[in-house]
C-alpha cells in the first residue's frame, strides 16, 4: 500500500469492488434516507424501512 492514497469512508466496511459501493454501503444509504426524509413515525420503524429497501 506504499504510495496510494488512503480512502475513508463510513460505508466502506468490505470493500471488494474498486470504484462501486458495496451491498452493505448500499443498505445503510438507504436506511439513512429513509430516516432522514420521513416525517411518519410509522414509516421509520424496522420493518418499514425493510420493506422501503426491498421494493
Amino acid at each position: 500500500m506504499a504510495g496510494s492514497t488512503p480512502r475513508l469512508s463510513v460505508f466502506d466496511t468490505f470493500k471488494t469492488k474498486k470504484d462501486e459501493p458495496t451491498g452493505e454501503a448500499l443498505r445503510q444509504r438507504s436506511i439513512i434516507i429513509t430516516l432522514a426524509t420521513q416525517d411518519n413515525p410509522t414509516q421509520t420503524t424496522r420493518t418499514a424501512i425493510s420493506q422501503k429497501i426491498a421494493t
